[in-house]
C-alpha cells in the first residue's frame, strides 16, 4: 500500500514538473511571436536616510505607473534635492571673500602735518636779567630770583617769564617770552619790571 502511494506521488510530482515545463516554453514562445519588446525604463528616485526616532515624519513617494516607493522623510525647511548627473561638471563654490577696493576710491585721506623742526642737541647757557627784584620762570618752573648767570639748559627754543613786584610787596605777573638758546651757545634777556609808585 505505502509503495503505491509512494509510485503515485512521484508520478504526480513529474507531472508538475513536466507542466511547469510546458508553461514556460509557450511562454517563451509565446513573447518570441511577439515580436521586441521595449525597453523598461525606471523612474529614478533620490535616496533619503532612513529616520530616526523623534526625527521628522515619513511620507511615501509615488514614482510614474502609481507603484508605491521606499518611504522618504519629509522636511518643510529644505526642498528636495536633485538628482545628480555624474556627467555634468559640479560649479565651483562662489568665493565668499569680497572683490577687493582701490585703496584710493572714494576715500579721501587727510593730508599729515609737516614735522616739526629738528631741536638741535646739546646745552646752552641763559643769562636772566630784570631791572628790579623779579621771579624768573623757565618754561613755567621758577628758577630763581633776578638776576640769573649762566643756567644751564638744554638748546632749542623755551619760554622765559618774570614775576616782578609793586610798591606794596604784591606780585605783577609779566608775559612770556620765547628764546632760541644756540647748543654751545649763550643768550641774555633783560626784562623792564613795570615802575612802581
Amino acid at each position: 500500500m505505502m509503495a503505491v502511494a509512494k509510485s503515485v506521488l512521484i508520478g504526480l510530482c513529474g507531472l508538475l514538473g513536466l507542466g511547469a515545463l510546458a508553461f514556460g516554453v509557450m511562454g517563451g514562445l509565446s513573447l518570441s511571436a511577439a515580436g521586441p519588446q521595449p525597453p523598461v525604463t525606471v523612474a529614478e528616485v533620490s535616496l533619503r536616510p532612513f529616520p530616526t526616532p523623534g526625527s521628522a515624519p515619513v511620507a511615501p513617494v509615488v514614482v510614474d505607473g502609481g507603484a508605491e516607493a521606499a518611504p522618504a522623510a519629509v522636511d518643510a525647511g529644505t526642498p528636495p534635492s536633485a538628482p545628480i548627473d555624474a556627467g555634468s561638471p559640479v560649479p565651483p563654490p562662489p568665493n565668499p571673500v569680497n572683490p577687493p577696493t582701490p585703496k584710493d576710491a572714494g576715500v579721501a585721506v587727510a593730508p599729515r602735518p609737516p614735522p616739526p623742526p629738528p631741536q638741535p642737541v646739546g646745552e646752552g647757557l641763559l643769562n636772566l636779567r630784570a631791572s628790579d627784584t623779579a621771579d624768573v620762570f623757565v618754561d613755567g618752573k621758577k628758577v630763581g630770583g633776578s638776576p640769573i648767570e649762566g643756567l644751564k639748559v638744554r638748546a632749542g627754543t623755551h619760554k622765559v617769564r618774570f614775576d616782578c613786584y609793586d610798591a606794596a610787596g604784591n606780585t605783577v605777573p609779566g608775559a612770556s617770552k620765547t628764546v632760541t638758546v644756540p647748543a654751545d651757545g649763550e643768550q641774555s634777556v633783560e626784562y623792564p619790571c613795570p615802575a612802581t609808585e
